[in-house]
């Protein structure tokens, strides 16, 4: 599990390395990055924030620049 900050860095390793040719909210993205990690104040769950198994084959799927934030999170975790 990597730290928050971790998280911003390789978010936006990614963001230039495989999302380079999109065009991305890049304020959506980031929260979306830092969001799943409201679980530590147990106000949601790990199932309910994270998505398992990722892949970055499955980045360009995502439409919803915060949501393509969250499932790079959890690129990241894995």
């Amino acid at each position: 599990m990597a730290s928050q900050i971790t998280h911003i860095v390789y978010g936006n390793e990614v963001k230039k390395g495989f999302l380079s040719s999109r065009n991305i909210d890049t304020k959506k993205y980031f929260i979306g990055n830092a969001f799943p990690n409201i679980r530590y104040l147990r106000v949601i769950s790990q199932e309910e924030t994270h998505a398992w198994d990722p892949v970055v084959d499955k980045l360009q799927s995502y439409k919803n620049d915060f949501e393509l934030g969250m499932y790079v999170h959890a690129l990241v975790d894995w």
